[in-house]
């Protein structure tokens, strides 16, 4: 809450699903110093080509001047042969099920990530529902623990 009362922090609200949104209003109403992007349980609803799709819009709606600019994901993380861990397993099977996406291996969201034009990717465990995907255009001083 001191971020936001001291200015340092502002939501915004972008809906980066709906085609018809995406024109040059929604340009103009975008605040031009984003810096990050956060957005969780998003992209396991939608299959890769949407997923794509997404994030290159949130690629567009960053700064082009900022090499630091990113976005951070929080999604679950599958192992990169897509056996376990078991809690994603099953939420991949609902995802199926229930929409037209997926759960996804770190790999995966780098490929994505990278198409969209963030070419550091690190993801962590973080031993919660949720696991983090940061990517950036470039590498930051920060570092995630890389996942084993």
């Amino acid at each position: 809450a001191d971020l936001l009362n001291q200015g340092r922090l502002r939501l915004q609200t972008l809906d980066f699903t709906n085609d018809t949104q995406w024109n040059a209003s929604t340009w103009e109403q975008t605040d031009p110093r984003v810096d990050i992007i956060a957005m969780g349980r998003i992209l396991h609803d939608w299959d890769d080509e949407m997923a794509a799709s997404i994030l290159s819009r949130c690629s567009r709606v960053l700064p082009s001047d900022n090499d630091h600019a990113g976005i951070l994901l929080a999604e679950q993380i599958l192992n990169d042969d897509h056996v376990g861990p078991l809690g994603t397993n099953l939420q991949d099977i609902n995802m199926l099920v229930q929409t037209e996406g997926k759960e996804r291996s770190l790999p995966e969201f780098k490929g994505l990530l990278n198409e969209a034009g963030f070419s550091h990717v690190e993801g962590k465990r973080t031993g919660q529902p949720l696991d983090a995907i940061l990517g950036t255009r470039r590498q930051i001083g920060t570092k995630m623990e890389n996942m084993s």
